[in-house]
Protein backbone atom coordinates (compact mmCIF):
# COMPACT_ATOMS: atom_id res chain seq x y z
CA UNK A 1 0.00 0.00 0.00
CA UNK A 2 2.82 2.51 0.84
CA UNK A 3 4.75 1.62 -2.30
CA UNK A 4 1.86 2.45 -4.65
CA UNK A 5 1.45 5.76 -2.76
CA UNK A 6 4.53 6.42 -2.77
CA UNK A 7 4.68 5.68 -6.84
CA UNK A 8 2.17 8.62 -7.59
CA UNK A 9 4.11 10.92 -7.25
CA UNK A 10 7.58 9.11 -9.44
CA UNK A 11 5.60 9.17 -12.56
CA UNK A 12 8.35 8.78 -14.90
CA UNK A 13 11.51 6.03 -13.42
CA UNK A 14 14.05 5.23 -15.75
CA UNK A 15 17.11 2.22 -15.30
CA UNK A 16 20.52 2.55 -16.21
CA UNK A 17 22.81 -0.59 -15.91
CA UNK A 18 26.78 0.32 -14.54
CA UNK A 19 29.56 -1.75 -15.87
CA UNK A 20 30.96 -3.28 -12.52
CA UNK A 21 33.31 -0.50 -11.21
CA UNK A 22 36.18 -3.11 -10.15
CA UNK A 23 37.55 -6.11 -11.28
CA UNK A 24 38.81 -7.20 -7.81
CA UNK A 25 36.32 -8.49 -4.80
CA UNK A 26 38.23 -6.81 -2.65
CA UNK A 27 38.30 -3.64 -3.90
CA UNK A 28 34.47 -3.66 -4.02
CA UNK A 29 34.22 -3.78 -0.72
CA UNK A 30 36.54 -1.13 -0.31
CA UNK A 31 34.66 1.20 -3.04
CA UNK A 32 33.96 4.31 -1.31
CA UNK A 33 37.76 4.49 -0.83
CA UNK A 34 38.98 4.33 -4.18
CA UNK A 35 39.35 7.97 -6.27
CA UNK A 36 37.07 8.23 -9.12
CA UNK A 37 40.33 8.48 -11.31
CA UNK A 38 41.26 4.95 -10.29
CA UNK A 39 37.78 3.04 -11.28
CA UNK A 40 37.02 1.58 -15.07
CA UNK A 41 36.75 3.74 -17.55
CA UNK A 42 33.95 2.17 -19.02
CA UNK A 43 31.74 2.96 -15.24
CA UNK A 44 33.30 6.32 -15.34
CA UNK A 45 32.18 7.18 -18.47
CA UNK A 46 28.87 6.03 -17.80
CA UNK A 47 28.53 7.44 -14.38
CA UNK A 48 29.17 10.59 -15.87
CA UNK A 49 26.63 10.30 -18.14
CA UNK A 50 24.25 9.42 -15.93
CA UNK A 51 24.50 12.27 -13.77
CA UNK A 52 24.30 14.51 -16.70
CA UNK A 53 21.49 12.72 -17.42
CA UNK A 54 20.03 13.32 -13.84
CA UNK A 55 21.09 17.24 -13.98
CA UNK A 56 19.25 17.83 -17.40
CA UNK A 57 16.33 15.58 -17.18
CA UNK A 58 15.19 15.26 -13.56
CA UNK A 59 12.47 17.88 -12.34
CA UNK A 60 12.39 18.81 -8.61
CA UNK A 61 9.82 16.30 -6.90
CA UNK A 62 7.12 17.92 -5.22
CA UNK A 63 5.13 17.16 -1.90
CA UNK A 64 1.71 18.73 -0.98
CA UNK A 65 3.19 21.86 -3.38
CA UNK A 66 6.68 22.06 -1.92
CA UNK A 67 9.52 20.96 -3.78
CA UNK A 68 11.48 18.11 -1.78
CA UNK A 69 15.21 18.66 -2.15
CA UNK A 70 17.75 16.69 0.07
CA UNK A 71 17.68 18.03 3.49
CA UNK A 72 13.18 17.93 3.67
CA UNK A 73 13.36 14.46 1.95
CA UNK A 74 15.27 12.97 4.11
CA UNK A 75 13.05 14.68 7.12
CA UNK A 76 10.16 13.33 5.38
CA UNK A 77 11.71 9.98 5.27
CA UNK A 78 12.47 10.19 8.97
CA UNK A 79 9.32 11.09 10.26
CA UNK A 80 7.78 8.09 8.09
CA UNK A 81 10.40 5.43 10.09
CA UNK A 82 9.59 7.36 13.43
CA UNK A 83 5.81 6.32 12.74
CA UNK A 84 7.03 2.94 11.31
CA UNK A 85 9.04 2.47 14.72
CA UNK A 86 6.40 3.25 17.33
CA UNK A 87 4.29 0.54 15.65
CA UNK A 88 1.68 2.90 13.13
CA UNK A 89 1.25 3.35 9.38
CA UNK A 90 2.67 6.18 7.64
CA UNK A 91 0.41 8.75 6.40
CA UNK A 92 1.79 10.28 3.07
CA UNK A 93 -0.53 12.44 2.24
CA UNK A 94 -0.97 13.82 5.41
CA UNK A 95 3.17 14.58 5.85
Amino acid sequence: MIRQSILKYFHDRDCVTLVRPVENDEDLKKLNKIPFEKLKIDFRTDFMELRDKIFIDANPKRFNGKKLNGPTLANLLYEFVEVINRGGIPNINNA
